[in-house]
């Protein structure tokens, strides 16, 4: 054991609260220095998260600004209407699904842009929702609904075995459609 000097106001003190406890003055320093540290060491790791939330926020900001930065048009046209499509692949992959392919943070995005009264998504969101729509079309037709749907959240071989979604959150079109193609032809192996 060590002996620890205190000040007398705060030998006091843990008197008081140690009488009330049923604590010697000793084990209330004691109780004290033991929350201290608990509240230390949470307010330690609660700053290490908020740091890397903020080191998270920071990247999705500057891959945001390089998203928008792509030069698109500002709206393109699509048939069916952009918002169809969204409610299309909203009912055929659900709308977390759609909104993290079309590079959304935000997981209900999707919902609000099948919304007639509602914004547009963003121009390089369109892009990627017109895409993924041709290519779930493409598998649906050819092998159905249901290999369609785990063919877009299954890693996949020819996409370095990234799922479809994330590739074309990524912007990886090419890579995605011949992948898909790969799929419609029984040429996929995997």
């Amino acid at each position: 054991m060590i002996q620890v000097r205190v000040d007398g106001g705060l030998f006091e003190a843990a008197k008081t609260a140690g009488a009330v406890a049923t604590r010697s003055a000793a084990e209330q320093i004691r109780h004290w220095a033991r929350i201290g540290r608990e509240f230390e060491n949470a307010a330690q790791v609660e700053a290490a998260e908020k740091a890397q939330h903020a080191d998270r926020l920071e990247a999705f900001a500057q891959l945001r600004e390089l998203d928008e930065g792509l030069e698109e048009p500002e709206y393109v046209e699509t048939d069916p209407s952009i918002r169809e499509i969204t409610r299309r692949l909203n009912a055929a992959l659900g709308e977390t699904l759609v909104a993290a392919l079309a590079y959304s943070d935000d997981p209900k995005a999707s919902h609000g842009w099948a919304t007639e009264d509602s914004l547009l998504p963003p121009r390089g969101a369109i892009t990627r929702l017109a895409f993924a729509y041709a290519q779930w079309q493409k598998i649906a037709a050819a092998e159905g609904e249901q290999v369609a749907r785990l063919w877009f959240v299954g890693d996949n071989p020819l996409l370095d075995n990234e799922t479809p979604v994330n590739a074309i959150r990524e912007g990886l079109l090419d890579e995605v459609g011949r992948a898909a193609q790969a799929l419609v032809d029984d040429s996929f192996a995997g």
